[in-house]
């Protein structure tokens, strides 16, 4: 029952700042750091759940290559774009955004700023490069609200897209 009810308010928050449950993959987003990745290989806006627990608890593998996760979290994202991701290829993308998102600055930083308890907004910008690859882009958004809507990641994405395209053309060529 309880879980009923989690998943219906869950579903009501969601809807409200613009999002479908099926975009929502982990836990409620009361008790969650938020994941919302922009794909520019399709113009698609994707947003992940994972619960802080799970999140904080996690330890990092230091034996996968963080490009590892970037083709992981690439792959799984653009499979998800077909169809909902099974249990398995769920985890395997929430396992990947962890493991990737602290190991890098823009994480190492956030830890210097945030005040106890406070939820995680991870951005994450999927740039298709000439060889076949990816590269992700992350920066994290200090949000007071439960989430940030479509409309505004996909404002703060471009931003950075236009920065990025600026600063690191070749990352485009």
């Amino acid at each position: 029952m309880s879980n009923a009810i989690d998943k219906q308010i869950s579903a009501a928050n969601l809807n409200a700042f613009g999002w479908q449950l099926g975009d929502h993959i982990h836990s409620t987003p009361f008790t969650s750091h938020v994941f919302y990745l922009r794909d520019y290989r399709d113009n698609q806006v994707h947003l992940v759940t994972i619960g802080q627990q799970d999140f904080n608890s996690a330890r990092t593998n230091l034996d996968v290559p963080i490009g590892a996760h970037v083709e992981a979290i690439a792959q799984l994202i653009k499979k998800s774009n077909k169809k909902a991701l099974s249990k398995k290829h769920a985890g395997a993308l929430s396992f990947a955004l962890v493991n990737y998102i602290k190991n890098t600055g823009a994480y190492r930083q956030w830890l210097t700023l945030i005040s106890p308890g406070e939820r995680m907004h991870a951005v994450m910008n999927i740039y298709s490069q000439k060889n076949g690859l990816v590269r992700l882009r992350p920066f994290i958004i200090r949000h007071e609200e439960l989430m940030l809507t479509p409309n505004d990641v996909m404002q703060s994405t471009e931003q950075i897209f236009e920065m990025d395209n600026a600063r690191n053309p070749e990352w485009f060529n």
